[in-house]
């Protein structure tokens, strides 16, 4: 069952909270018809009351991956809900204690604050909600922390990611030549990791002259702004890499306002920086389709809610991802956006399809101690790894489930991927 209702946190203030109080009682009101038997899932399998929680609405990135959930959920039978946080912590855990009192079953996140998502996962697990987070998340925190409700943390490679869009650009400008670098929102591990990856490439092109840093909060209108000002100090910047799509067309257009042209990367894969690419406006960008990973997230629960146990190495996982380096791939990838979602979403699930899933696309186990190696000094003292991770590796498990999910054989972006000028090798899982 399908239905365009929203878990709304309750407000602070008197006519917000009133505002709140109107919609929780409407809510309550209509709660009695989409209990478990109005969400009776496919197939004979069971349903359920599903919440997607994000970020925000008002960036591209954020809007494809509620369209991701949401169709998933529909072709799972899941009864659908939304909340979006804007990046503030107070109004996710708003959300889902109003979740809780109002019969979410399984939620799928992204966490505005990394220190806040283990607290925010474990007031939802303790109320035996299935939950899969994404993205941001605290260094050193696993889903076997969290409890057995805590199905799964998927998270691309953004240091990698970030580290082979550094190349694409600095081969671009020639090995030398001055720099921006435009950051997202600070504090987001998605931010922190992609930060990494480019201080990292940095360091094997010595004639890269990194000269202004700043975050554009991941929107277009504080990146052109925070250009704008760095381009009046710096008129002759031959490159700038900005931590997503959104910013880099803010960036662009900053360029624009004063005449100037330099190459310009971004990330995430969005239409419209899709057509600048294709116009020769941008360089490149990397997909990491967030409508996949908000899809998968609703997968997974639907299995959870089914029956499905997640074994050690699914707990934590990361999909392959790859870079848009030419007009050809920018255009391909570009019309199937306008089609709609490419994936089939049953098909990747294990208890519908037991015996032909098929992820269509790469997934790798996260090795917790490698994926983290570089935020060491970030480990809580005292700190042990849960043991479930090395018994699956003495087991054979841990290979085992990674041979496994590699051998997947749909794949819609094939085509893709083949028209990039690198190749469109993965990027992170499996490598």
């Amino acid at each position: 069952m399908m239905n365009d209702w929203k878990v709304e946190p309750r407000r602070r203030s008197f006519l917000q909270a009133s505002a709140a109080l109107a919609f929780s009682a409407a809510f309550a009101t209509g709660c009695g018809i989409l209990d478990q038997k109005s969400s009776t899932g496919v197939e004979g399998k069971k349903g359920g009351k599903f919440l997607l929680s994000f970020d925000a609405l008002d960036i591209d990135f954020y809007v494809n991956w509620e369209k991701g959930g949401r169709a998933a959920a529909e072709a799972l039978g899941l009864t659908y809900a939304k909340s979006v946080s804007n990046y503030d912590v107070s109004v996710q855990r708003s959300a889902f204690e109003d979740a809780v009192v109002q019969g979410i079953q399984a939620v799928g996140m992204t966490s505005p604050d990394e220190g806040a998502t283990p607290s925010l996962i474990q007031s939802l697990a303790k109320n035996n909600i299935f939950v899969a987070n994404n993205g941001t998340n605290a260094p050193w925190n696993t889903p076997f922390d969290n409890g057995s409700h805590h199905i799964a943390y998927h998270a691309p490679d953004n240091y990698l990611a970030a580290r082979q869009v550094a190349k694409v650009l600095f081969d671009a400008m020639g090995g030398s030549g001055k720099l921006v670098h435009i950051e997202g929102v600070r504090g987001l591990s998605h931010d922190t990791e992609r930060t990494l990856g480019l201080d990292s490439m940095l360091k094997e092109y010595p004639g890269v002259q990194l000269v202004a840093r700043q975050p554009g909060n991941y929107n277009r209108a504080d990146a052109q702004g925070v250009m704008e000002n760095i381009l009046n100090a710096h008129p002759d910047v031959a490159g700038v890499f900005v931590q997503n799509d959104d910013g880099a067309l803010g960036v662009m257009s900053a360029l624009q306002s004063v005449g100037h042209k330099a190459l310009v990367t971004g990330m995430d894969g969005m239409p419209e920086m899709l057509s600048k690419i294709q116009s020769g406006e941008a360089l490149a960008t990397w997909v990491q389709d967030p409508s996949y990973q908000a899809g998968l997230q609703a997968v997974l629960l639907f299995d959870a809610l089914n029956g499905w146990t997640p074994r050690t190495p699914e707990r934590m996982m990361m999909p392959g991802t790859f870079i848009i380096d030419s007009p050809k791939s920018a255009e391909l990838y570009k019309k199937i956006l306008e089609k709609g979602s490419p994936y089939d979403w049953a098909r990747m699930s294990r208890t519908l399809h037991p015996n032909d899933w098929d992820m269509q696309n790469l997934m790798s186990p996260i090795d917790p101690n490698a994926f983290w190696e570089r935020r060491t000094g970030e480990k809580p003292a005292g700190y042990v790894l849960p043991a479930e991770f090395q018994k699956s590796k003495d087991s054979g498990e841990w290979d085992a489930v990674t041979r496994e999910y590699a051998g997947f054989k749909i794949d819609p972006l094939a085509e893709v991927k083949a028209a990039t000028n690198y190749g469109g090798a993965f990027v992170g899982a499996g490598q």
